[in-house]
């Protein structure tokens, strides 16, 4: 039984829908506001290879971009296999639930980082929209006999059309984020004040338009203006 069945703990069915519209109420008012003191997120399972021992000062880069390396390493990387209609929903919101531990820290480094890391931080979080896209729709196999057998192709294109609905919220959640991080480096250059944290930007950019091609995200928007020109 492939693992969105097996599972007991997904979140409800609007759970996924919910954490997106968080998420961008988090970033639209942390992302320019000064640091603030708050909890930092627990973990119950750490995988083996991942570890954060925090070795600068607490509040110095090294700190922070251990902190970011870390949410980065525990991020689920996990494609299940699903084959029916009704386990959908279900696959999604357990692919969001598992993206949760990582999404504490950067919320900690959107909340309390300095402006670089904010933008980091996000960035990454819509990164893994980005990755749960992909890998949701991988999690529907393609039968071996797809181009010869009518039955077997049209299940396979009814799983992919039936999905789609339930990637919505999260395509346009990294939409938000990339557009929302690009416009605040492109008002204040400092944000990005190295080469790394530019090409996340310039990545930013082109995920952005190429979300913008594939989703009914709000086309005015884009007029914003965007990063300027690499230096």
């Amino acid at each position: 039984m492939d693992r969105a069945v097996r599972s007991h703990s997904s979140p409800g069915p609007a759970a996924s829908a919910r954490t997106c519209v968080a998420l961008a109420s988090l970033l639209s008012f942390a992302i320019s506001k000064p640091a603030v003191a708050d909890d930092s997120p627990e973990l119950v399972i750490v995988p083996v290879e991942c570890t954060l021992s925090l070795a600068g000062e607490p509040a110095s880069s090294r700190a922070w971009n251990e902190l970011l390396s870390f949410a980065a390493c525990i991020q689920d990387a996990t494609v299940a296999r699903v084959e029916r209609v009704e386990h959908l929903e279900g696959l999604v919101d357990e692919m969001q639930a598992a993206l949760e531990p990582s999404i504490a820290f950067y919320s900690v480094a959107i909340e309390q980082g300095p402006g670089p890391v904010k933008v980091r931080a996000a960035y990454q979080i819509a990164a893994g929209q980005v990755a749960l896209l992909v890998r949701a729709r991988t999690s529907i196999v393609a039968p071996p006999d797809l181009d010869s057998n009518a039955a077997a192709a049209g299940r396979y294109a009814e799983l992919h059309r039936r999905l789609e609905p339930f990637l919505e919220p999260h395509a346009k959640l990294a939409w938000l984020i990339f557009v929302t991080i690009d416009r605040a480096v492109a008002i204040d250059p400092e944000l990005a004040p190295d080469v790394v944290t530019r090409n996340m930007m310039r990545s930013a950019r082109a995920l952005a338009e190429l979300l913008g091609e594939s989703w009914a995200v709000p086309r005015h928007e884009t007029e914003a203006p965007l990063l300027a020109a690499p230096r």
